[in-house]
């Protein structure tokens, strides 16, 4: 998913949140989601990877287990400054 340009919320007390709604409305293939990447704007920098779970992980989506088609929505996503 493309997210814009406006991702992250505003920092507070060491973290940031996502900001706004990241949805896919329609996946491209199926599967279980294990883990992310975010890329640059170049589509093959890798910027950041974590892992990627259902009310867990660095990243939790609404439902892991994906099929081709059906939409897919990034219900948190958080960054935590190291000390913080």
């Amino acid at each position: 998913m493309n997210l814009a340009s406006d991702w992250m919320g505003a920092a507070s007390s060491g973290a940031v949140a996502k900001a706004g709604t990241w949805q896919d409305a329609s996946a491209d293939a199926t599967g279980t989601a294990a883990h992310f990447r975010l890329y640059k704007t170049d589509g093959t920098t890798c910027i950041m990877q974590g892992t990627v779970g259902q009310g867990s992980g660095d990243l939790s989506l609404d439902n892991t287990s994906i099929v081709a088609g059906q939409q897919v929505t990034v219900n948190t996503f958080t960054l935590t400054a190291g000390g913080a």
